[in-house]
């Protein structure tokens, strides 16, 4: 995150890795978050798993310095593993995870195969995206890496790829 670019509190941070599939640019992994304070985070996170399964999870993060000291995803607590129900999360937590959500569905659209898919907006961003080519990252720059890299993790995403 850069600290000199004031946080849009109309539009949350986002980053994702797409790939091309079956002539379509299918989401991998992407990550919707806005800011709680400096060091907490809440968000969305969307994409692929496996075994033709996707997901759509709320988060809520608070790191100290760069370890995630709290994470929510889902249902759970990933760190103790504990259930810990979303709608029992705090009203500005569910809050960021709704404008979150939003912001998600103006980037990825579910098709009727249950893939997430680049929505028309998002497919003009990704001019450069080819049949060529695996994969691509996209976002708005504002993303905090911590957020990206730890979320992504949780879920086996490739957070350091490049490309």
């Amino acid at each position: 995150m850069n600290p000199s670019r004031p946080l849009s509190a109309a539009t949350p941070a986002y980053q994702a890795l797409w790939e091309m599939a079956a002539g379509h640019v299918a989401c991998r992994v992407c990550i919707c978050s806005a800011p709680l304070g400096v060091d907490e985070f809440a968000g969305m996170i969307a994409g692929y798993v496996g075994g033709a399964n996707s997901l759509i999870e709320p988060f809520h993060v608070r790191f100290v310095k760069d370890q995630a000291k709290h994470l929510l995803v889902g249902d759970f607590d990933a760190l103790t593993r504990q259930r810990c129900f979303s709608e029992t999360w705090p009203t500005a937590v569910r809050r960021s995870v709704a404008q979150c959500r939003a912001h998600l569905r103006t980037l990825i659209i579910e098709s009727a195969e249950g893939l997430w898919l680049a929505t028309a907006a998002e497919k003009h961003r990704l001019k450069a995206l080819s049949r060529d080519q695996a994969c691509a990252r996209s976002g708005d720059g504002r993303l905090d890496e911590r957020v990206w890299s730890t979320i992504s993790a949780h879920f086996g995403a490739p957070a350091g790829l490049e490309v």
